[in-house]
């Protein structure tokens, strides 16, 4: 684990923190209790815009949709729900009016554009961000709704209430069929409610539900009658948060430091596939990420990182907080890479939890991706050699090594580095290229970059050479080429119908130069392969080539 950044007081004041992710991890929104401003941060803890709110009071749910335009905002006591229209340029703050006046829960579609809010009277309002309608539902509880959720692969949600009763609804808010217009009535109060994340192959649709803190309702909305209710054991204290994972599976934290596997499967239901005390005295808060395979779980004695693979602590990756800052929420990103945490003392915590793997090499010498926007140049033939770290512009989605540069972009950009040493590593250059960038590949003077089935071979610095770029092959409607390499004094490349090309970049005269183009490299092999090429590897200097 490498902490990326934290949030103090001075954004959020020593109060409790509540925080929320946008969808895509680009914007992480904070707000402190107390707090009127609300703060939008990059993912390096960069602040890029503060909102202000319309009071200070406390700030109970914090949303982004699915599409991470809109941020949905509910105060405590306040009559009205905002959205700050993010994708909006300048962004906006809008007051979503209510009817009742009297909003208490909301929760966005995970696959429409709809906001569905809850009220103190029972009633429901649905909110649709394209058409910007709103719809009310009279009577669909009798008591304040407290919870509720979206299912990941329909458009239908789940409203639980103080009145002891959880519904399902459509999204233009009918009740299902499968309820015949009754909520399932239970015995105790609701709470974290959730659809089971279920293999899109299975037809099952389940619903979970706390009842009482201490108890699990599963509803198949196939009999939703006839629910099955999991008791855990006293000693585990009350459910603290779960989460659903894999084909069916539970994990389940409990406020004694217990965490729980079930599974859902009727054959196993009744076991306990896993219980161990992770945590000495207390449990605070739980999360799971499915793409790194990993449970983190906040308690008394800092935060733990499990292994989902065999339920055992990987103790290297412990994060120690302090004592008397007590964990209330965590979150981890869809892809695993941030695990972030907030605590009640006015901090908010990102730690890098996977980094993607990419890298580069170039003769004895490697590049590696050490951070989201760092990389690492080091020596691979001696431990003691040159290394040389670089901070980047963006975070990088392909890398290529040179004898003397580090090349790293995006899309269609891509940012040049010196690298020879670490007093001397510095952008160079950026270029912007007219298509997705495909491949590049550096000598010490050029780079070439595949685009589109061509070849942009240009100086890798802006003032060497003549810094004109020689497009390949010369022919506008000659799009075939599927790999490239620069080695040495040679540019290669090969093509979809077999044909390998060699050039030399020192003997070359212009014999077919057009106006803008001083020193046309000139061709000194091709061969010919029975079928299409799709990569090929030369030796350092060239001479072979392996297709």
């Amino acid at each position: 684990m490498k902490k990326l950044f934290t949030l103090g007081p001075q954004y959020h004041g020593h109060g409790a923190v509540i925080f929320a992710w946008q969808p895509s991890g680009n914007y992480v929104a904070t707000i402190g209790e107390g707090q009127r401003n609300l703060f939008l941060f990059d993912r390096r803890g960069v602040q890029v815009e503060e909102v202000a709110l319309k009071s200070t009071a406390k700030v109970i749910q914090l949303e982004w949709d699915k599409d991470g335009e809109i941020l949905a905002i509910l105060q405590q006591g306040e009559d009205m729900v905002m959205l700050w229209r993010h994708a909006d340029n300048p962004p906006k703050l809008e007051m979503l009016e209510m009817n009742s006046k009297d909003p208490t829960w909301f929760s966005w579609s995970k696959v429409g554009p709809q906001l569905v809010i809850g009220t103190a009277r029972g009633n429901l309002m649905i909110y649709n961000k394209r058409t910007l309608k709103k719809q009310t539902i009279m009577g669909k509880h009798s008591k304040k709704v407290n919870c509720g959720g979206w299912y990941s692969q329909e458009n239908i949600f789940a409203t639980g209430s103080e009145d002891k009763t959880v519904a399902i609804s459509s999204d233009d808010g009918d009740t299902l069929d499968c309820q015949e217009g009754e909520p399932l009535r239970l015995k105790n109060d609701p709470s974290m409610v959730q659809f089971a994340d279920i293999k899109e192959s299975s037809r099952e649709k389940i619903v979970s539900i706390v009842l009482g803190e201490v108890t699990l309702l599963l509803c198949n909305l196939k009999d939703p009658q006839k629910p099955t209710e999991l008791a855990f054991q006293p000693k585990y204290g009350t459910i603290k948060q779960y989460a659903w994972f894999g084909d069916g599976y539970l994990v389940v934290g409990f406020s004694q430091g217990y965490i729980v596997i079930i599974s859902s499967q009727m054959k196993e239901i009744s076991e306990e596939l896993s219980s161990v005390k992770y945590h000495r005295t207390s449990l605070d808060s739980l999360c799971c990420s499915k793409a790194a395979g990993k449970i983190a779980s906040a308690g008394d004695d800092g935060i733990k990182i499990i292994s989902m693979k065999d339920w055992t602590e990987i103790k290297s990756e412990k994060i120690q907080i302090r004592p008397e800052a007590k964990v209330t929420h965590m979150h981890w990103s869809d892809d695993g890479e941030l695990l972030s945490f907030c605590t009640e003392a006015g901090w908010v915590y990102c730690y890098l939890a996977k980094l993607t793997a990419l890298s580069a090499t170039c003769n004895t010498r490697l590049a590696y991706l050490t951070s989201l926007r760092e990389m690492t140049v080091i020596e691979g033939a001696n431990e003691n050699g040159n290394k040389v770290v670089l901070q980047t512009d963006v975070e990088p989605a392909f890398v290529a090594l040179g004898p003397a540069h580090l090349a790293t972009g995006m899309n269609n950009r891509i940012w040049f580095y010196s690298c020879s040493d670490q007093g001397s590593a510095q952008c160079v250059n950026e270029q912007e290229y007219i298509g997705s960038v495909e491949s590049v590949s550096l000598n010490s003077t050029h780079a070439c970059v595949l685009i589109e089935g061509r070849v942009y071979l240009h100086p890798i610095e802006r003032n060497s050479g003549d810094g004109k770029t020689i497009i390949f092959p010369r022919k506008e409607d000659d799009r075939t080429i599927t790999c490239t390499s620069i080695v040495g004094n040679f540019l290669i490349y090969a093509h979809s119908n077999g044909r390998l090309q060699y050039y030399s970049l020192v003997d070359g005269t212009a014999k077919h130069a057009t106006p803008h183009v001083n020193h046309l490299p000139l061709q000194v092999n091709e061969y010919k392969h029975q079928t299409g090429i799709r990569k090929c590897f030369p030796n350092h200097e060239g001479t072979r080539v392996c297709l």
